[in-house]
């Protein structure tokens, strides 16, 4: 906006008050993520690869690897071998899909199960604040990771 001809006083209070909001959601989420770099988890579709590699969390398994159709059964018995492996120790669903194939991985190998919402209701901050909190509930401990592996 200001390059664009916008450049007084109230855009640039709003840039820099924006600029402050994004940078504490970066911070809550290096924070918060933290104690679980390194953790693998396996996701409903491949929505959340950057965010969560940014903090050092990975994603190794995906149930639906177009989001637009079915799972294959081999998809599924990938996201369980990588639960099973100790590669992952969570599944994300996400509320806009059908959570059958992921419960069933659950199911199967004990692994918790966490909702994020990539579309939220409108409040951005507010939904990278809510799925931090449910990502990181579900990870709990970091003593705890692993031991639901499904063993």
């Amino acid at each position: 906006l200001i390059r664009r001809g916008l450049d007084d006083e109230a855009t640039r209070t709003d840039r820099d008050r924006l600029l402050t909001a994004l940078a504490e959601i970066d911070a809550l989420y290096e924070s918060g993520l933290e104690p679980h770099r390194g953790v693998g988890f396996v996701t409903h579709h491949d929505a959340w690869r950057r965010l969560t590699g940014r903090f050092g969390v990975r994603v190794v398994g995906v149930i639906r690897p177009i989001e637009t159709s079915e799972p294959t059964p081999g998809a599924i018995a990938a996201a369980v071998d990588a639960v099973r492996s100790a590669e992952a120790s969570l599944i994300i669903v996400e509320p806009q899909f059908d959570p059958g194939a992921a419960r069933r991985v659950a199911e199967l190998t004990g692994a918790p199960v966490a909702t994020l919402d990539p579309l939220g209701d409108g409040d951005w901050f507010a939904m990278m604040r809510a799925n931090l909190e449910a990502l990181t509930d579900a990870l709990g401990n970091p003593s705890d990771l692993g031991a639901s592996g499904g063993d």
